[in-house]
C-alpha cells in the first residue's frame, strides 16, 4: 500500500469519528401532545409551540441565542442543533418532562406579568426570585427547587448565561419550603413491612407468571430498599428493553 492510500485510509477512518448518527436511546413514541390546561396555558409563540412535555426542553427557544463567552466562534446551525441535541441526551425523558412542566409554569407566568421575550432568557436574578416568591406559599419547596433547575437546564441546553445571585436564590428556597402549605405535604404513613409482603403473598397465585412477577417485583424493591418507581415503569408505552428490567 502506498504512502498516498494509507494517509487517505487515515483520513477515512478520522472522518468516521465525527458526526456519527446520534441514537436516542429514551423512547421515540410517536404521541401528540394534550391540550394545555385552561389555568395554564401560555401565549401563543412561534418560539413555544405546542409539544410533548419532555420536548419543550429542547424545541422551545429563547428569543435570542447568546453564547457563554464573547469569544465563541461563529457555528453552522446544523452544529449548534448537534450540540443542543447532545446536551439534551443527558437528561431522562422522566427528567426532561419534568423540567418541560418547570418551562411551562414560568412562561405562563412571563405572559401575565407582561415580561417579553428577550427578558426571559439569560434570567436575570430579580426575575428569578420574583418568579420563586409567586410560587411560595402554593407550592412545595422540592417543587419550586425544581421550577428552578428547569430553568437553568433551558439555560444550559440552549448555551446562555446563567448570572444568579446564589445566595439570594438558595435564601428563597428555603423561604418557600417554610412557606409551603399543608396540603402539599403527605400525611406520615404506617411504615411497608414483611407481614403486608406475607398478606400479598397469600393473595397472589404462584402459578400464575404475572402474580410471580409482582411479587417478586415487591420483594427485590422492599429488600433493596429502593423506590418502587426504580423497578417499574409508568406505562407499557414507556417500557425500554435496553435499560428496564425485564
Amino acid at each position: 500500500m502506498s504512502s498516498l492510500e494509507k494517509l487517505l485510509q487515515t483520513s477515512n477512518n478520522r472522518v468516521d469519528k465525527f458526526n456519527a448518527p446520534l441514537n436516542h436511546k429514551d423512547s421515540p413514541q410517536i404521541s401528540f401532545p394534550r391540550p394545555y390546561h385552561p389555568h395554564l396555558t401560555p401565549a401563543p409563540s412561534v418560539l413555544r409551540l405546542h409539544c410533548l412535555a419532555k420536548d419543550r426542553l429542547l424545541s422551545w427557544r429563547p428569543a435570542s441565542l447568546t453564547p457563554e463567552t464573547a469569544d465563541s466562534v461563529p457555528l453552522a446551525p446544523e452544529t449548534i442543533q448537534r450540540i443542543t441535541n447532545v446536551i439534551g441526551a443527558s437528561w431522562t425523558d422522566a427528567t426532561k418532562e419534568l423540567y418541560g412542566t418547570s418551562l411551562l409554569v414560568y412562561h405562563v407566568f412571563c405572559d401575565m406579568n407582561g415580561i417579553p421575550d428577550s427578558s426571559r432568557c439569560p434570567i436575570s436574578s430579580d426575575l428569578l426570585s420574583a418568579f420563586l416568591a409567586s410560587c411560595a406559599g402554593s407550592h412545595s419547596g422540592s417543587t419550586l427547587a425544581n421550577y428552578a433547575a428547569g430553568i437553568r437546564a433551558w439555560h444550559i441546553v440552549h448555551r446562555c448565561r446563567w448570572d444568579i445571585n446564589e445566595k439570594e436564590y438558595k435564601a428563597i428556597l428555603e423561604g418557600a419550603t417554610r412557606l409551603a402549605p399543608a396540603s402539599s405535604k403527605r400525611p406520615c404513613r404506617a411504615p411497608f413491612m414483611t407481614d403486608i409482603l406475607e398478606l400479598l403473598h397469600s393473595m397472589l397465585d404462584r402459578n400464575n407468571p404475572r402474580d410471580t412477577a409482582i411479587y417478586a417485583c415487591l420483594v427485590v424493591t422492599f429488600y433493596c430498599v429502593a423506590r418502587l418507581g426504580e423497578f417499574t415503569v409508568s406505562s407499557i408505552q414507556s417500557f425500554d428493553p435496553t435499560k428496564h428490567i425485564s
